[in-house]
Formats: C-alpha cells, sequence, structure tokens
C-alpha cells in the first residue's frame, strides 16, 4: 500500500504498548487475587481478543491499529474518552515510528498547509543579513520614508534583532496570523527610529533577494519552492552562466515548499541527462516515484548550497540531492531540518491530526532520510549566527583608492557575520582563481 507503514513495525508497537498499559491491571489482579474471582488468565486473553473489532479499511493503518488497542483496553476497563485522553496515544505510538511526529490542532494544521501551499501572513519587506543584522532590500511603497533600502533594523516587535541569522529575523518578521509588527530601525548614523508594518495572507516570492554581486557571484536567497519554482530558479542560473559568472550562490536556509518537482528540475540541471536523482520509498522500501534528470545540457557554472537546520520540504530534497551526487555543487552549512517532503498528516478527529513521516527519501548515493536526521552538509559550520566583525569606517586616505578596493568592501558587506556566505564566497573565487568550472563531464566537487 503506497505510502502505509510497515505493518509488522506497527504491530511489534502496539504489542509493547498494550503490555505497558494493560501491566497496572495485571498487577491489580494479582494483589486482590484473594477477594475477587477473576477468570483465569487465558480464557481472559480469549475474552479481549474476542471483542477486538476488525480494521475499518477506510482508516489509515495507523489510526485503526491505535482503535484496535483502544478497544482491547476498554475490555480491560481502561476507558480512554475524549481527544485529550485519546491523542497522546497516538502521537506516543507515532514518535516510535517517526521521532519527530506532531499533533496538529485545526489551527496549527491550517498553517501547515499555508507553509505548504507556500504562503502566510507576511510583509512585503525583503531583508538581507549584514554583520548578523538585518538590512532592508526593498520596502513597500506605503511606508514611504519611513523604512527605505540599506536601513538596518534593531528591533522587531520587541525582540532585538541584531546577532541574528536572516532565518531568525524572517520568523521574527512573519507569523501565522494578520495584524502589525512594530520595527525599531537605524539609517545611516541617524537615532533610531519607529514604524509599524502590516502582515497579511499572501504567497511568498520565490526569492527574497536576488543579486549580482561583485567579483562576479550571484547570490539568490529563496524561500521555497512551489509550483513554478523550478523554472524561475533554472533561469537565474542560467542567467549566472549565461554571463559568465565565477559562480552563484544558492541560500535555501530557512526555506521549504511542497513541489519536488521543481527540486528535480533544478537538480537535474547539475546531473548527466538520464541520471537518477532521487526517488520516494514506502515505509517497507517499496519504491513510489523516482525522478532522473532531463535530456538538456547540464549548467556550466559552479553553485554553493546554503542550508541550515530550518531547510525541509522540497528545498531539503534539492539540497539532499546536491550532497548526494550532483556536479558542480557544493553543500554548506548546518545539518537540516529532517523532512524533505516525507510526511502527511492523518485525520484522528474532527479537531486533531497527526503529521507523521509515511515515505522515505532515497538520494543518488544511497542515503536514505527517514526523518530522523537531516542532510548532513559537505561543510558543516557551527550553529548560530557569524562572529560579528568590526571594520573602521573609511576616514581621510591619502592614497588613490583603487576600484578593486570598493569592490572588495562591497563584497564584504554582504558576507560579514555569515560564516557560510563567507565560506562559499571564498570556495567560488577559489575555483575562479585557479580557473575551474564544473563542465559538462567533471565529477562533482
Amino acid at each position: 500500500m503506497a505510502g502505509a507503514f510497515a505493518m509488522n513495525e506497527l504491530r511489534q508497537i502496539l504489542l509493547f504498548l498494550f503490555g505497558v498499559l494493560l501491566l497496572p491491571v495485571g498487577l491489580h489482579a494479582q494483589v486482590a487475587e484473594e477477594n475477587l474471582a477473576a477468570e483465569p488468565v487465558l480464557e481472559l486473553d480469549a475474552e479481549v481478543v474476542a471483542t477486538t473489532p476488525e480494521p475499518d479499511p477506510a482508516k489509515h493503518p495507523l489510526v485503526a491499529d491505535v482503535d484496535a488497542l483502544l478497544a482491547n483496553l476498554a475490555a480491560h476497563g481502561i476507558q480512554l474518552t475524549g481527544d485529550e485522553e485519546r491523542a497522546p496515544l497516538y502521537e506516543c505510538v507515532a514518535r516510535i515510528v517517526d521521532p519527530q511526529a506532531r499533533l496538529f490542532t485545526a489551527a496549527e494544521l491550517e498553517h501547515w498547509q499555508h507553509e505548504q501551499a507556500g504562503v502566510d501572513y507576511h510583509t512585503d519587506i525583503r531583508l538581507t543579513i549584514s554583520n548578523a543584522t538585518p538590512v532592508v532590500v526593498a520596502a513597500p511603497a506605503d511606508l514611504g520614508e519611513s523604512l527605505r533600502t540599506g536601513d538596518r533594523i534593531i528591533s522587531i516587535q520587541g525582540a532585538p534583532a541584531t546577532n541574528v541569522t536572516l532565518s531568525d529575523a524572517l520568523r521574527q518578521l512573519r507569523g501565522h496570523t494578520a495584524g502589525g509588527t512594530e520595527l525599531i530601525y537605524v539609517r545611516g548614523t541617524n537615532a533610531p527610529a519607529t514604524t509599524r508594518v502590516e502582515r497579511v495572507l499572501s504567497p511568498f516570492p520565490l526569492f527574497e533577494v536576488s543579486e549580482m554581486w561583485p567579483r562576479d557571484i550571484g547570490y539568490a536567497r529563496v524561500n521555497g519552492l512551489n509550483a513554478g519554482s523550478g523554472e524561475g530558479v533554472l533561469t537565474q542560473l542560467q542567467a549566472w552562466a549565461d554571463a559568465k559568472l565565477a559562480g552563484g550562490i544558492l541560500d535555501l536556509r530557512g526555506a521549504d515548499g511542497s513541489d519536488v518537482a521543481s527540486a528535480a528540475q533544478i537538480a537535474g540541471a547539475f546531473a548527466s541527462p538520464g541520471s537518477a536523482l532521487f526517488s520516494f520509498l514506502d515505509r517497507d522500501g517499496n519504491t513510489l516515484t523516482n525522478y532522473q534528470a532531463g535530456g538538456s545540457a547540464p549548467i556550466d557554472l559552479p553553485v554553493m548550497v546554503l542550508v541550515d537546520e530550518h531547510t525541509s520540504g522540497a528545498a531539503e530534497a534539492l539540497a539532499a540531492t546536491a550532497a548526494g551526487s550532483l556536479r558542480g555543487t557544493l553543500v554548506i552549512g548546518r545539518e537540516t531540518a529532517g523532512d524533505p517532503a516525507i510526511r502527511d498528516v492523518i485525520s484522528i478527529s474532527d479537531s486533531e491530526s497527526l503529521c507523521i513521516a509515511t515515505r522515505k527519501l532515497l538520494v543518488g548515493d544511497g542515503i536514505v532520510l527517514d526523518g530522523r536526521s537531516g542532510v548532513k552538509p559537505t561543510v558543516i559550520l557551527p550553529a548560530g549566527p557569524g562572529k560579528v566583525e568590526y571594520e573602521p569606517e573609511l576616514g581621510v586616505d591619502r592614497r588613490i583608492r583603487l576600484d578593486q578596493e570598493d569592490s572588495d568592501l562591497a563584497l564584504r558587506d554582504r558576507i560579514r557575520g555569515d560564516a557560510a556566505l563567507q565560506r562559499a564566497v571564498d570556495v567560488l573565487l577559489g575555483l575562479k582563481a585557479l580557473n575551474i568550472r564544473p563542465g559538462p563531464l567533471s565529477s562533482a566537487l
């Protein structure tokens, strides 16, 4: 059954839980043996089996088996009634199979569905990070002069926004409900000022920011891979390749999305035509879907893929493939979330659902991701924001400043305090100095 759990695995779990949950009943029967005319154990077990309902074929196997366990408990006088008492049992069983399984309330399910569709409540402000401080890349026109490109955000809704990663800053700025967000910002050497921006439910743009950096480096921060994202990312990558850039940085930190076809489309541009990219397996190891590279020529561009613990969904599937089998790519950052589009939501009741891994991801190098761990980057960096660096303001300088100095300073402004960006830029500049490019027949970096 596609997407079903390994039934032997579930039966072992349920038998274990059945024994543990019934242990107090057995002890009680032993203590009260002189006062109770209890039936023999074998007869009691036979009675329990006889009262176990047949599985409902309309229910998910997990729900049907837990319901059978609940019926057995009821036969022993243990009544679990109401969602609040029954739901933890589903979660207990699910977390033995999938340690990251979690219960959703109706509101949490709606939030998850929004994220899967690439929409949520957010502002039109676009941010980047410089020296571990959020910097405005673009601001809504209706804010007028209250917020402009280049302003530094030092507080979001009362919480400090300095010495943070971009993923952290974006999560502070966004939310699952409509409403206003108060920002404190600094412009140049002016005193801090306050403004308010509104969050509205709308699709996230594909790119949080997309720029051409000094020293011939392209940079794109991806919000998520949803319908049509593959074409958009490929268009950007091909433009960089056509411009003969030293390389590109595809920043997937904090990115998610539900369109694994877009992940395959992007990955296919860095693989030989027809080669295997990744597959989804059910929990018994049977293949559900295969994704292969198309017939187009690979893109001739070195690409650094940045990831962190918030990279999930289709973006994580892309990162897993890049780390496992793609040529000309290097994955840098921290271990990913461990949810490369392998989880589904199972309805338990009218008010609660269970989010659990129902399949596995198999990538080209044979690594299987089943939700217990994430993608391990080739270059692993420590958690948290990068070290804040001090760079003195330029004073009176009697030397003639070279254009290259201005270019290097502009590049440092973009990567200062971000260890992953610094490492990515160092690799790309090293490849450029050595005149190394992937080439259509080159092996992976």
